[in-house]
């Protein structure tokens, strides 16, 4: 099998009108829907949607992340509130677990991704308040909870 150049000149838009959104307290600006939950290997993949020039709040991540831009821009800010780094449409990225606390949103268009988070243990992100004192843990249960399962 040999690659070969892929004609970039077709351009398509995400119609995410099917999609069963979802929101979660606290995290204002932020839309999610669950692909896949699996408990035994503590994995779980969503769709996230950011609303334009949005913030979530801080948080890190406690689990290996894998994400896909699908629409607009996914924006990294760092703890004091600058911009880290902005990903534009087509970047996959892989997030390692880390101390690394932050804050994601939307770009001027905002934003659609996916994410593949894939923990050693059931802990997946953990949220901060605006002290950055812990705020609470998002485990794999609470992501079969919000399936329904």
């Amino acid at each position: 099998m040999t690659a070969s150049a892929a004609n970039t000149n077709m351009t398509a838009r995400f119609d995410d009108s099917s999609v069963a959104w979802q929101t979660l307290d606290g995290f204002e600006g932020m839309v999610l829907s669950l692909c896949s939950v699996e408990p035994e290997s503590n994995c779980v993949d969503f769709l996230v949607k950011f609303a334009p020039n949005s913030k979530v709040l801080f948080h890190r991540h406690l689990a290996a992340t894998h994400s896909f831009v699908i629409e607009g821009a996914h924006v990294i800010y760092e703890e004091d509130g600058s911009r880290r780094e902005t990903r534009p449409v087509g970047t996959y990225s892989i997030t390692p677990a880390s101390d690394d606390v932050h804050s994601e949103g939307g770009g001027p268009d905002g934003c659609v991704l996916l994410y593949s988070a894939r923990g050693t243990g059931a802990e997946l992100f953990e949220m901060f308040d605006g002290d950055f004192k812990s705020a609470g843990k998002m485990t794999v249960g609470d992501f079969v909870a919000l399936s329904g399962g």
